[in-house]
């Protein structure tokens, strides 16, 4: 948050989140202390949550090179929080392979180097099946 106050700082007034936003907050702030939805689900709407961050950051640095180098400049700072945000949404995949797994079987994912080499041919597979159809 020290970074992106600091760059908001740079540019006159300070930007208010839309009322849809606001809404989307309550919503979601509700949901996460409530207990209408399990673990999994409460870190799936996380992960999703914070992928939408992490797109917001690449399209700000592409909005600022058709702005002006200025802007470019000021926004500098918010390349690192958007490469902490990255790995922050790749931990979050893994955690929800794990509870993912548990919901739907009870057991634990199998991690091991093999079900790893199961996973990679499966996603190339994947890629190659979707190239002939």
């Amino acid at each position: 948050m020290t970074v992106i106050n600091s760059v908001l700082a740079k540019f006159e007034g300070s930007p208010q989140p839309r009322d849809t936003i606001q809404q989307y907050i309550e919503q979601v702030n509700r949901l996460m202390k409530g207990g209408e939805l399990t673990v999994y689900q409460k870190v799936s709407a996380h992960e999703r949550i914070k992928h939408q961050t992490v797109m917001t950051g690449p399209i700000v640095h592409k909005a600022s090179q058709v702005v002006g180098d200025d802007l470019k400049e000021a926004i500098g700072p918010l390349n690192q929080v958007n490469f902490k945000n990255r790995a922050h949404q790749e931990q979050l995949k893994g955690v929800l392979e794990v509870l993912g797994t548990g919901e739907l079987t009870g057991k634990d994912p199998d991690q091991s180097v093999w079900a790893r080499t199961q996973d990679a041919v499966a996603a190339l597979r994947g890629v190659f099946d979707g190239l002939t159809n």
